[in-house]
C-alpha cells in the first residue's frame, strides 16, 4: 500500500486513473469469463465483447484496457483502475491458473475413451 500511494505522489503510473473504467473492470472481474491467457494480457468474455487486459508491469502499467474485440485500443483512451481492483485482478488470475493446474494433477484434462 505504501508503494501505491508513493506512486501516485510521484505520478509513477503509466494510465491515469477513471472510476468509470474502474466499474466497468470490476464487472468484468466479477461476471467475465477468462478465455486467453497471454505473455502480458488477459482476454475475457464480457457481454459479447472480449475485453484484452493489460498485466505486464506490476503495478506501473497495470489493469488497463488494452484491446477491445481484437483491435488495440488508442493511447489517449487507456486508464487504470483503483489499486484495490488491481489486485483483485492479480488474485482472479491466480485463481484462474491455480485452478488449471489443479486439473491437471488430478487428471480432468485428459479425455475418457467413449
Amino acid at each position: 500500500m505504501f508503494k501505491h500511494l508513493l506512486r501516485i505522489l510521484f505520478n509513477e503510473y503509466q494510465q491515469p486513473y477513471s472510476k468509470k473504467w474502474d466499474k466497468l473492470f470490476n464487472e468484468i472481474l466479477d461476471h467475465g469469463q477468462i478465455i486467453s491467457d497471454e505473455t502480458f494480457t488477459v482476454t475475457f468474455e464480457y457481454r459479447g465483447h472480449h475485453f484484452g487486459i493489460w498485466y505486464g508491469n506490476k503495478y506501473y502499467s497495470y489493469g488497463h484496457l488494452y484491446m477491445l474485440d481484437g483491435d488495440g485500443i488508442d493511447h489517449k483512451c487507456a486508464f487504470r483502475p483503483k489499486f484495490k481492483t488491481m489486485k483483485r485482478f492479480s488474485k482472479r488470475i491466480q485463481d484462474e491458473r491455480n485452478s488449471f493446474f489443479d486439473k491437471f494433477l488430478k487428471g480432468d484434462h485428459i479425455k475418457k475413451a467413449p
